[in-house]
C-alpha cells in the first residue's frame, strides 16, 4: 500500500530532523545542553484511500530541548 509506504517515510523523516536538531551545541557557557530524545505520532497505525488525508501531529520528547527550532 503506497499511502503507508509514504507515512512510514514522514515519521523517519520526522525521527531524523528530531535528532539532528537535537545535537545543536549552541548553549550558552555553562548550560545544560537538552537534546531530543524521541518523537512520536498522534497516530500509531494508519490507513487511507486514495485522495483522503491526515494529519500527523509530532509530539518531541522531552518537552525542553535547548535547541527549540523544532516545535509540536
Amino acid at each position: 500500500m503506497p499511502f503507508k509506504k509514504l507515512l512510514s517515510a514522514i515519521a523517519l523523516s520526522l525521527c531524523v530532523l528530531a535528532m539532528v536538531l537535537g545535537c545543536d551545541s549552541g548553549t550558552e557557557e555553562g548550560e545544560e545542553r537538552v537534546a531530543v530524545q524521541g518523537v512520536s505520532l498522534n497516530h500509531s497505525t494508519l490507513t487511507l484511500d486514495e485522495g483522503q488525508n491526515a494529519l500527523l501531529i509530532p509530539t518531541f520528547s522531552p518537552t525542553n530541548p535547548t535547541n527549540k527550532a523544532v516545535v509540536d
